[in-house]
């Protein structure tokens, strides 16, 4: 569960964009050639919502069959 600071939370967690984040750093970071389509389609879902990796990554899950 994530909980946002200031809510009764914990400032050590992370905030879903910070996850969000995490995870499109590592599948960018893959080097595995058959990967590249997969980085190429987040990299587009990226560029749709600057600043909004959660937005992103979402999207990216969304329509990853297509």
């Amino acid at each position: 569960m994530i909980v946002s600071p200031g809510k009764g939370g914990n400032d050590n967690l992370a905030t879903l964009p910070e996850q969000a984040q995490d995870i499109i750093d590592q599948v960018l970071s893959g080097t595995d050639p058959d990967g590249e389509r997969l980085r190429v389609k987040l990299r587009a879902s990226i560029s749709r919502h600057p600043g909004r990796p959660d937005q992103a990554l979402l999207e990216h899950l969304m329509n990853r069959n297509n």
